[in-house]
């Protein structure tokens, strides 16, 4: 009875053991898999993209095509692709490396080698069913947290809480392997189970191709119909290989000896399989392997540079491309840290913190004349405030009526925020200019002030009110809501998933990080609009938004709120000169600036959402 449970206890131990290090050799794959929960399951602002991306739909016609559906499928392939195959390669290295280690000691060849760890395999630091089974863990996982994104959805009736979704994912995984378990042993080597993979795959290729030239929306259930069918697709495909390989094993020994007699010429596609311990009966896997992974970079990176191919792809598509894109650079750097025994990542953490302390964040400017300071010459508040009463003859005016002010602040809430604040301010305008255009709403703002997107959407109706005088059509609201419903996102967390992940090592560009992006998007929208809507000139220098022209007001006070990092304190953008006691010792970010530097105001509004 003693024997026996020790004998347990050594199971459980040993399994234990195995399952951390597995955990920890195939944690690249893992850490995208936690982030992509992270980000689908548990923030708002995720399931929000989920949303867009499922209420997206074709403009007019019948074959007008919705190509964001296919590019989404085909971003899900790479990155579960490259999941499970560059998880499978590291497994061929883990193992290639313990049979050398074997070999070494034992003093025997490479096939008694493998024999060896084949059937001693609880003996070894990790036997060959976690190095077989990890690989396609981390491919089903992938889809099952797809899949079960798409169920919490709030475009369902009902949808999954996150502790029953984690329960499902628990679950299903479990079942999974012992059904790819049944597949491998049982069903893959039958003559009919190729005729299905290819089935189905035609079956998902023309339900998929269909639905993307249907006009409208597709149903949230289409999509989760089309996810399951591509999951089956994956694990058909997966058991399917193993039963090719094994066809070509004998092919492959063949082209082996014949290699070996004419001197074991090697070209370079088998000396980097070689490099990698990627058997040669593989070749063709990876070779599909590079060519996509290429593929997939190439995408990665015109997405990073190109802003309309940005926005083409989508924020949900274009954020699996990049899970897909650093994992395999985290995987290469596991590979490279199991071939020569060294931890790489530890490296690169080691020089993350060093280098990182730098500053890799900036304000972007730009030069203006010297003898052009226009930021010194900002009215005070008082200034201000007469020059606003004067205008408007209200303390001459002798009647009980009064005259209304209005000072308005916007709280932040990413782009929602600003579009709902715009469009809100634009309709006031709007109908102002309809009823009394004599007396109109902008006529009345005092002060525009927010913060974040709150900031970013106070800062779009500011623009809309330079040369007010000359906009006498009620489209300030639809102008607010053509500019602000852009995609601004993909080409920003582009930036943010490539140059930024890298520039805390290689501080590759002091300018090309996310807030950049974020500008130049607002900034190649505000060029790009037609002669149906007032252009909100975000391209423009703040210096040409002064609060007052001679002695007469010209624009609103604009407060954009912001924070300096170094030390938390508060400070604003602004159109007036702010006196410190006046304003609590904020900073004025606008006096920071040199007389021949300016910023644009997408610069001034996006310092507060920074």
């Amino acid at each position: 009875m003693t024997n026996s449970s020790n004998g347990f206890s050594f199971r459980v131990v040993r399994f234990i053991s195995q399952l951390l290090k597995s955990l920890w050799l195939f944690f690249p794959g893992i850490l995208f898999l936690i982030l992509f929960i992270f980000c689908f399951w548990m923030l708002g602002q995720g399931k929000d993209i989920i949303i867009a991306f499922t209420e997206n739909q074709s403009q007019v016609g019948f074959l007008s095509f919705n190509y964001t559906r296919p590019v989404f499928f085909l971003a899900i392939g790479f990155w579960i692709y490259v999941s499970w195959y560059s998880s499978r390669i590291i497994s061929y290295i883990k193992k290639s490396k313990q049979e050398n280690t074997l070999q070494e000691i034992a003093g025997i060849d490479k096939d008694k080698a493998a024999e060896a760890f084949k059937a001693h395999k609880n003996y070894f630091e990790l036997n060959e069913n976690f190095l077989n089974e990890f690989p396609r863990m981390i491919g089903n996982a992938c889809f099952l947290i797809i899949e079960l994104a798409v169920l919490q959805s709030p475009l369902l009736y009902n949808p999954l809480g996150l502790t029953t979704a984690i329960i499902i994912f628990v679950i299903a995984l479990i079942l999974l392997r012992y059904i790819n378990k049944w597949i491998s042993r049982s069903q893959a080597v039958k003559p009919s189970f190729r005729k299905l993979f290819w089935i189905l795959l035609i079956i998902f290729i023309a339900i998929m191709l269909f639905i993307s030239f249907l006009p409208g929306k597709a149903h949230i259930f289409i999509l989760l119909g089309l996810l399951i069918l591509f999951h089956a697709v994956f694990i058909l495909y997966i058991n399917l290989r193993r039963v090719q390989m094994d066809e070509e094993a004998n092919t492959v020994r063949a082209k082996l000896k014949m290699g070996q007699q004419k001197g074991n010429r090697r070209n370079v596609l088998m000396k980097i399989m070689d490099f990698f311990c990627v058997p040669r009966k593989e070749s063709g896997y990876f070779k599909w392997f590079l060519l996509i992974g290429m593929c997939g970079i190439i995408f990665y990176l015109l997405a990073i540079n190109w802003l309309l191919f940005a926005r083409g792809i989508g924020p949900f598509p274009f954020m699996i491309l990049a899970f897909g894109v650093l994992l395999s650079f985290g995987n290469t750097v596991t590979a490279f840290s199991v071939r020569y025994v060294i931890n790489f990542h530890f490296i690169f953490f080691v020089l993350a913190l060093l280098f990182g302390i730098g500053e890799t964040h900036f304000v972007r400017k730009f030069n203006s004349p010297v003898d052009d300071n226009k930021y010194a010459s900002r009215p005070r508040l008082q200034t201000y405030l007469t020059a606003w009463l004067k205008d408007r003859n209200v303390l001459a005016d002798s009647s009980n009526s009064g005259y209304d002010i209005y000072f308005v602040m916007a709280n932040g809430g990413a782009s929602r925020s600003g579009y709902w604040t715009a469009s809100v301010l634009g309709k006031i305008e709007d109908s102002s200019l309809v009823h009394e255009p004599a007396n109109r709403f902008s006529d009345h703002v005092f002060c525009l002030s927010g913060t974040s997107g709150g900031g970013v959407g106070v800062a779009s109706f500011f623009g809309l009110l330079k040369d007010k005088n000359e906009k006498l059509r009620p489209i300030y609201s639809l102008s607010s809501k053509e500019f602000l419903k852009q995609d601004y996102f993909t080409y920003t967390v582009a930036r943010m998933l490539g140059p930024d992940f890298f520039n805390y090592i290689f501080h590759i560009s002091s300018v090309a990080d996310r807030a950049a992006a974020l500008e130049s998007s607002f900034e190649e929208s505000s060029l790009a609009s037609n002669d149906s809507v007032y252009r909100v000139p975000f391209y423009d220098s703040l210096s040409n938004f002064p609060a007052l022209k001679g002695d007469h007001v010209f624009l609103p006070i604009l407060c954009v709120n912001t924070t300096r990092m170094q030390d938390g304190n508060p400070g604003v953008v602004t159109n007036l000169s702010l006196d410190s006691n006046l304003f609590n010792n904020r900073v004025d970010v606008l006096k920071l600036l040199k007389k021949d530097e300016d910023i644009s105001l997408t610069s001034g509004a996006i310092l507060g959402a920074r």
